[in-house]
C-alpha cells in the first residue's frame, strides 16, 4: 500500500506501508490466544452435585489451633481467641480448652495447626507439643502471613 504525499520544494514523497507483516503478526496472535483459551479450560474441574443420602452425618469441622504474635485461637468453625498473658501464650488455658473440646467432639482426623509469620520458634514448637500430648492423630502444620 503506497501513498504519495506532497513534500517540500515541489517534490512528492512516496510512503510505502507494508501490511503483510502486520497481518502475519495478528494471525499468529489470534492462533496463540485460541490455543491458550483451550488449555486454560483444561484445568477446570467439573463438579456434579452429590446424590448421597440425606441420612449421612455432616462432615465434622476440623479442629484448628492458630498461633499468632498476640494470641492463640482455638476452635472448629469459630475460633476463640486466648490473648497472651505477659507477652507469652497461656499454654495451660489452651490445653484445658482443647481437652474440653475433644471431650465433646472427639476427632478421628488430624487437627490443623496454623502458625503465622513472626511467631517465635519456641511458641510454634510448644503448640506442636501441646497437640502431641492430646493422644490424637499427628496435626497438620500450615503457616503464612498473619491474617487480619
Amino acid at each position: 500500500m503506497g501513498v504519495s504525499l506532497p513534500g517540500g520544494r515541489g517534490k512528492n514523497v512516496s510512503v510505502d506501508l507494508n501490511l503483510v507483516p502486520f497481518v502475519d503478526f495478528l494471525s499468529c496472535l489470534i492462533a496463540f490466544l485460541m490455543m491458550t483459551a483451550v488449555l486454560s479450560n483444561l484445568h477446570a474441574l467439573a463438579l456434579a452435585p452429590s446424590g448421597g443420602d440425606e441420612g449421612e452425618p455432616a462432615e465434622e469441622a476440623v479442629l484448628t489451633v492458630r498461633v499468632s504474635a498476640d494470641a492463640l485461637a482455638i476452635g472448629r468453625q469459630v475460633l476463640v481467641r486466648h490473648p497472651h498473658r505477659e507477652g507469652a501464650p497461656d499454654w495451660s488455658a489452651a490445653e484445658a480448652a482443647l481437652r474440653a473440646d475433644l471431650e465433646v467432639h472427639p476427632i478421628a482426623r488430624p487437627a490443623l495447626l496454623r502458625v503465622d509469620d513472626g511467631v517465635a520458634y519456641a511458641d510454634a514448637a510448644a503448640a506442636l507439643d501441646l497437640l502431641a500430648r492430646l493422644d490424637q492423630p499427628p496435626p497438620l502444620l500450615t503457616g503464612g502471613p498473619a491474617a487480619e
